[in-house]
């Protein structure tokens, strides 16, 4: 059921204004809210919460838990660690009721996909928080403007020169190694950078979510996003918002054991095959038969692994793919059995290796797995590995006589970009550290 729209009158406190039945609540706010929001600030934001209900409904209930709070210390807004959201009148004054109600999804957002936690897990600092605001608003703008919100004055993938699509993480990693300044004046607040902001209310004053409370908000967001999409069909919601909401609702994978599993399930397939050869007589030979028969082997599996070593991965990146290559030598195949192509927009250079000592990673150039994968199925392997971070084209269509072919990306930017004939494994570190 939806939300209940507030009664008519002047917003002091938007959301949980009322204390929870058992909760006791403190009066500090009492003095803080005398200055309300204005008139007008006040019947933009009704109308673009009510705006927000009826077109993108599953962020209702988290928007109508959120305390909202009159703020002249920031100039736009900006969401807190409990999910309070302070509006600066003037700045609402400015906008449309859409424009608004963007705004507001924005600001949620950062709450909802946990951009605090997670920049607590990059140890950001207050010195880099402008840099990790910014790679945060551009995980979400993105999705706004696909979603067909109008981001005021909201920074894209795109200032910045990076692609559409990407993690916060693999944004503000990018714009720390390429010494990005972030002119713009970004304060979301503590909700995304994980440090307190001017004017942010004590933790005891209005309320807000507790941890367990924004966990489960985080939970009924991302069911009804799911539903909405089921309900509307795909597309009806940004891939990014979709991506979100699957990893939510979906705990995480052992991803070396799903490696390991996909890598045994293709070299059982070829295991199980068998050819004849002219290299051993058969065993129905009778004496002074003068038909000579062939008899039947079983051909070795193998496995070959294409390492992308283009300029975009960076070391660790290629010590992640090292670390795949043992578990696979250690956990899949026998270590005489493993090939490594090392690619970057050629073939540099092809290793039989019995363990990762023996591997010569080179490259540094652009990026192309095609040439590698290609150059791979010509053994026609039982299984092909491709360790990359995604920055490539794919091949069209599935190798001739390659029966389970693999990308294992270290960066989960590109996997939605993974061809549907392809198994895709995440190895990036998020996947490591579940950060959703």
């Amino acid at each position: 059921m939806s939300p209940a729209v507030p009664a008519a009158g002047r917003l002091s406190v938007v959301g949980s204004a009322a204390p929870a039945a058992g909760r006791p609540h403190k009066a500090g706010l009492a003095g803080r809210a005398a200055k309300r929001f204005s008139p007008k600030a006040d019947r933009i934001l009704r109308a673009a919460r009510l705006w927000i209900t009826l077109n993108r409904p599953y962020y209702s209930r988290a928007l109508f838990a959120c305390p909202m709070a009159p703020t002249d210390d920031l100039p736009t807004m900006a969401i807190d660690e409990r999910w309070r959201i302070y509006v600066n009148s003037d700045f609402v004054e400015s906008l449309t009721v859409e424009q608004t109600a963007a705004v507001l999804i924005h600001e949620l957002n950062h709450g909802l996909r946990s951009h605090a936690d997670r920049a607590r897990n990059l140890d950001v600092g207050p010195g880099a928080a402008q840099v990790w605001n910014a790679a945060a608003d551009c995980e979400i703008n993105d999705d706004l403007v696909e979603d067909e919100l109008e981001v005021e004055g909201g920074v894209l993938p795109e200032t910045f020169g990076l692609y559409d699509h990407d993690t916060a993480e693999q944004y503000y990693r990018e714009m720390i190694r390429n010494a990005v300044v972030v002119e713009v004046d970004l304060r979301c607040g503590s909700g995304c950078s994980g440090h307190s902001a001017d004017g942010e209310i004590d933790p005891g004053e209005l309320g807000g979510a507790d941890e367990v409370e924004r966990e489960l908000l985080r939970r009924i967001v991302a069911a009804a996003v799911v539903e909405h999409e089921r309900g509307q069909g795909c597309g009806s919601v940004p891939d990014g918002l979709r991506r979100w909401a699957d990893d939510t609702l979906t705990p995480r994978v052992d991803w070396r054991r799903v490696l390991a599993s996909a890598v045994r399930r293709g070299v059982h397939l070829r295991a199980g095959a068998a050819d004849y050869s002219w290299q051993r007589p058969s065993r129905r030979d009778l004496p002074g038969d003068p038909v000579i028969r062939p008899g039947m082997t079983r051909p070795v599996p193998d496995v070959a692994v294409v390492v992308d070593t283009s300029g975009s991965m960076g070391d660790d990146d290629l010590a992640r793919a090292l670390a795949e290559i043992r578990a696979i030598l250690t956990r899949a195949v026998p270590g005489d059995a493993l090939r490594v192509y090392s690619t970057d927009s050629d073939v540099a250079a092809v290793d039989q290796v019995f363990n990762t000592r023996q591997i010569n990673l080179t490259g540094g150039g652009g990026t192309d797995m095609r040439v590698g994968i290609a150059a791979a199925a010509e053994s026609k392997p039982a299984v092909i590995v491709v360790i990359t971070d995604g920055f490539t084209p794919w091949p069209d269509t599935r190798p001739m006589g390659v029966p389970v072919t693999i990308a294992a990306l270290t960066n989960d930017y590109g996997l939605h970009r993974v061809p549907e004939w392809m198994q895709a494994i995440d190895l990036s570190a998020d996947a490591v550290t579940g950060y959703f």
